[in-house]
């Protein structure tokens, strides 16, 4: 055979190859289809399958993109991204029939059942619901191009149960077992099953209680961690010592679906401590003698006295002694009131279910005195955000206490 016939057969192969591919790209065509459906979950006691509302449905065209979407459900806990050629309805109550969905679904091809004018196509379905997780369709269903087609009724069986916690949390500095508090605002609650320490919830509560789902076969414990990222408010143990393992996690077993932290509450404790006043009176002399002495609040170390003159910086607030009338028919000389402004505590400072300082209370012996001298008047006294402890609001000072 010459080359030039060689030639001709090469090129009219190729020629009949580019017809054959345009052909077919011809014969493609668009089609359109409408499924409905109703998804029911058998119940004891109900001689009828029970419609069941916010059921995500979705249709796949394609039966192993379905089973990797299932798959990773199971493994990731990731729902199907509904982008492309996945489609989604909620099931919702129709006509007082509650369960049902409609999906409008388009596709393309070029081998279609009926030529240009139809098609019938499989459809793979996958329900999801919190009680009952990511399910495939127990049956392939059909549907054909511009009809409306009825799906096989699905009936999904309960896997989880919805579990509601009432949520009691206590300001661990409040008196006597702390005081009753609501959640700090942002504050983050996670709760985890913890055998698997699965994370069941991961969020900011909006009321006073929170809901997740958990398999409905297991009675398990979980644990509750508050976290509050660039906050002063620490979750702490009844104690007030702060929680460093996860181990030491408060935690509660789920034998109901519908419980409260009331026996077993969620403590915290604030790092910012508010502001504290030492209140009291001078003793030296009596009535104007006692006023018009300076006073001065000072950081006590383990001195046994305060220092003469000492840094400014120890010197946390200051007043003059004077008249007061608490009523009026009652006057008091030599009242002072040293205001201590807020301040944050670190968590080595701050171990137990108080904040406690130490101050010194000192009096200047001479009236008009602008800095601490030997001779002048001091009381020891602490400082605390106990407000069953509250002695630093109503202290004495009188002259037995005197710096060397």
């Amino acid at each position: 055979m010459s080359d030039r016939k060689n030639h001709s057969i090469r090129i009219f192969a190729l020629v009949l190859c580019c017809f054959a591919a345009l052909t077919m790209a011809g014969c493609s065509a668009v089609f359109t289809s409408t499924i409905t459906g109703r998804v029911v979950e058998d119940k004891a006691g109900e001689t009828d399958p029970v419609g069941v509302d916010d059921v995500a449905v979705y249709a796949f065209l394609n039966e192993s993109q379905r089973n990797t979407a299932v798959s990773d459900f199971k493994t990731n806990g990731t729902l199907p991204n509904t982008s492309g050629s996945v489609y989604y309805a909620k099931t919702s109550t129709t006509n007082g029939e509650a369960g049902h969905y409609t999906i409008s679904i388009t596709w393309e091809t070029t081998s279609s059942t009926f030529g240009k004018t139809a098609d019938r196509r499989p459809v793979y379905l996958a329900y999801y619901h919190k009680d009952f997780g990511l399910v495939p369709a127990n049956e392939v269903s059909y549907m054909t191009s511009d009809k409306v087609t009825t799906m096989v009724t699905e009936t999904l069986e309960r896997v989880n149960k919805e579990y509601t916690i009432n949520l009691v949390v206590k300001d661990v500095a409040g008196a006597g077992d702390g005081a009753t508090m609501t959640l700090p605002n942002n504050m983050k609650l996670i709760v985890k099953e913890t055998t698997s320490e699965k994370v069941l919830y991961n969020a900011v509560p909006t009321g006073n209680s929170i809901s997740f789902v958990y398999d409905k076969a297991l009675t398990p414990i979980v644990t509750f961690e508050l976290v509050l990222a660039g906050g002063t408010w620490r979750q702490t143990k009844a104690d007030g010592s702060f929680i460093t393992d996860a181990a030491e996690l408060p935690s509660l077993e789920l034998t109901d679906t519908s419980m409260s932290l009331a026996e077993k509450p969620l403590y915290l404790k604030n790092l910012q401590i508010a502001e504290q006043t030492v209140v009291g009176t001078f003793t030296g002399g009596t009535d104007e003698a006692r006023n018009g002495h300076a006073v001065w609040l000072v950081k006590r170390g383990t001195e046994s006295e305060p220092f003469v003159n000492p840094d400014p910086a120890l010197i946390v607030a200051d007043d003059t002694t004077k008249s007061t009338n608490p009523t009026p028919d009652t006057t008091v000389y030599g009242s002072f009131s040293l205001n201590i402004g807020e301040w944050t505590a670190n968590e080595g400072e701050y171990p137990g279910r108080y904040m406690e300082k130490k101050y010194w209370v000192v009096i200047s012996k001479e009236k008009g005195s602008s800095q601490i001298a030997a001779g002048d008047y001091y009381q020891a006294v602490t400082v605390s955000n106990n407000p069953s402890n509250q002695g630093f609001r109503n202290i004495t000072v009188g002259t037995t206490n005197t710096i060397q």
